[in-house]
Parts: structure tokens; C-alpha cells; sequence
């Protein structure tokens, strides 16, 4: 006979997969009436006990659950990488998981790494619809994204706003007027919080907005190449373009080579995120840098923090990092 398995033991309770945890681990935010119970369906079904599930400093795995969207993204593979380094030097190990920027794939994967002990969850997530789902982990969780003002939780992230504001400055400084925000896509605050910062600067420099969004749901070189292709195929005139995602904007060079244009010359390529192809020689990329060290960082302290303070009530943080402006060769001084 088939041994049963968390998960057939919250269904014979009749409770959550965290209610579980939370009475197999002796945490809170369960009653002992609910916690004896689950103990009892476990001794009728044989259900066996993992001893290092019990909640003691000493005991607990010194394991971190990380979700990221796509593993074949360059800025979440290099988040990753960050975050594994520095959680690392702290003696934890981290789980890594891909969630194709499924909802019930990142929930399923929570439920995952709640009943794998974890010391806490990062969720780094290319939309933003998963962010209230998960307020019953009974471990911490971090979010690696924007927040609305309406989700409860740690987050950290980038001043998204800032960096759309920066680079519509900047070009415009170069002497362009004709630029093109390339690639904005629904369902992502930081997006958003990009484009509102292009707009606004678009505004104090008194320029129109130009725009050029995206019908693919995430950004990639191979969406950025089709999107551009799109646009090369147009009338518009524009003397400069501030995609989104640095992927995007590999994307627009491999297409701008098949049509015979020129980075700078025929127009100036800006970027979002400095991933690390960005400054390969036959790249070399200007972009928005976002701070991933910094971020990863931040995510790993707060999970180390809130682990060790499981009984204390929740702070909720929002930290954000600026971002830097990176010049190297794809953008020139309008003449």
C-alpha cells in the first residue's frame, strides 16, 4: 500500500498543507485541539515524523527556498547566483526552483519548500499576481519585485520609477528627442513604474512620449528581436530607443543587423537591468544597472532575520535600491 504523504494528511484533517507544517514543526497559528489531531491521523497512517521537521535552532535545515520566473533569463540566473554566494558565506543552502511564471506552479512549489523545513522562501516573479497567495507560510517569505501598496510582506527591490525617469534624461541630454520606449508589457508593476518614470521625464523635458509596447508577456531576446522586427517594418521615426530589459534590447541588435542598421549611427540602444552580456565587446551595451548584489543581499538578511524571530509579530519592509547608469558604446551625442 502507498505510504501516505503530507499532503494526505492535511486532506484527512481537513486542513492546509501549512496548518500541517505548523503542527508537525510545533509552531504557532494553530490551535493544540487541531495540532493533537493532525498528531493522531498521523499515528493511524503511519505516517512518519521527520525528525529534523522539529522547530529548534539546532535542528532546523539552514536551507532557503528560491523561486525565480525562468532559469534561461540572464537578470534572474545572475540574481541567483548572487543569492546562492552570499547565502553561502552564511552557512545556507539554497533550493533552487523555476516557476515559468505560473501562479499555481510558484503555490505549488511554496507548499514544496514549507514542508522541506526551509528557513524562509525568496519569490523573485515576473508579474505580480502571486504576491497575496502565500500569507499562511508559516516560514518567511521574501518577494523580489515592486509592490502595489495593496500586498503584505518583505519586499526589496529596484526604484524602477527612477530608472525609466534616468534614461529618458539622459538620452534627451545626448541631444535625442524622437525616443521610443520599447517593450512595456501588462501585469508587472516594475514595468510600469519604468514607463511612469519615462513619462514623467518625457514631461519635464517637453517631448512627446513615444511608445512601442510589447503582446508578449515576459521579456526576452527572442521577443525583443520580434517586437523590433515589428517596428523596423513601421514609419516611425525615432533617433533613439530605451527598451525596457536589456534582453530586449539584444533583441532589437540581432534584428537591427538583419535589416542593416547601425548601433549608434542609425540610433542610440539603451537598456534596462546590465546583465552580463551587456558589456561583451561586440555588445557594449549602455543600460540601467540594477543593484542584483545589493538586492540579493537584502532578501537573504531578511530571511536570516525573520527566521530567528518567528514568535515576534511582522514588520513588513519595502527596501529599494536606486539604479546606476552604465555608459559604454550603443548610445552617441545627437548632432
Amino acid at each position: 500500500m502507498k505510504s501516505k504523504n503530507i499532503k494526505d494528511i492535511a486532506k484527512l484533517a481537513g486542513v492546509s498543507y501549512a496548518s500541517v507544517s505548523r503542527a508537525l514543526n510545533n509552531k504557532p497559528g494553530i490551535s493544540e485541539e487541531t495540532r493533537k489531531r493532525i498528531f493522531q491521523i498521523c499515528k493511524q497512517e503511519g505516517y512518519r515524523i521527520n525528525t529534523t521537521l522539529k522547530n529548534s535552532s539546532e535542528n532546523q535545515n539552514r536551507m532557503i527556498g528560491l523561486i525565480i520566473p525562468d532559469i534561461k533569463n540572464p537578470f534572474y540566473s545572475e540574481l541567483a547566483a548572487n543569492i546562492d554566494k552570499y547565502s553561502h558565506q552564511h552557512g545556507f543552502t539554497i533550493l533552487l526552483c523555476s516557476s515559468s511564471s505560473n501562479d499555481q506552479k510558484i503555490e505549488d512549489l511554496c507548499k514544496m519548500l514549507i514542508t522541506s523545513n526551509v528557513s524562509g522562501i525568496i519569490i523573485a516573479t515576473s508579474h505580480d499576481s502571486s504576491y497575496p497567495h502565500f500569507n499562511y507560510s508559516p516560514c518567511p517569505i521574501v518577494y523580489i519585485g515592486d509592490n502595489d501598496g495593496t500586498a503584505q510582506g518583505n519586499f526589496v527591490s529596484t526604484d524602477n520609477y527612477y530608472g525609466g525617469y534616468q534614461g529618458l534624461r539622459y538620452l534627451y541630454q545626448l541631444g535625442h528627442k524622437e525616443i521610443i520606449y520599447f517593450g512595456w508589457h501588462e501585469n508587472s508593476i516594475a514595468h510600469l513604474n519604468r514607463l511612469h518614470g519615462y513619462q514623467a521625464a518625457a514631461a519635464d523635458c517637453n517631448i512627446s512620449e513615444r511608445r512601442f509596447d510589447s503582446t508578449f508577456p515576459y521579456s526576452s531576446i527572442e521577443n525583443g528581436y520580434l517586437l523590433a522586427k515589428k517596428l523596423f517594418n513601421t514609419e516611425e521615426n525615432f533617433t533613439a530607443i530605451f527598451a525596457a530589459s536589456d534582453t530586449l534590447a539584444l533583441g532589437v541588435m540581432q534584428a537591427a543587423e538583419e535589416c542593416g542598421l547601425h548601433i549608434p549611427n542609425d540610433f542610440s540602444l539603451l537598456g534596462f537591468d546590465n546583465i552580463s552580456y551587456s558589456n561583451l565587446p561586440k555588445i557594449n551595451l549602455t543600460t540601467i544597472e540594477q543593484q542584483k548584489k545589493n538586492i540579493a543581499e537584502t532578501a537573504v538578511d531578511l530571511i536570516m532575520k525573520n527566521s530567528k524571530n518567528q514568535e515576534e509579530p511582522k514588520n513588513h519592509t519595502h527596501q529599494t535600491f536606486r539604479p546606476e547608469l552604465i555608459e559604454r558604446f550603443s548610445c552617441r551625442i545627437l548632432t
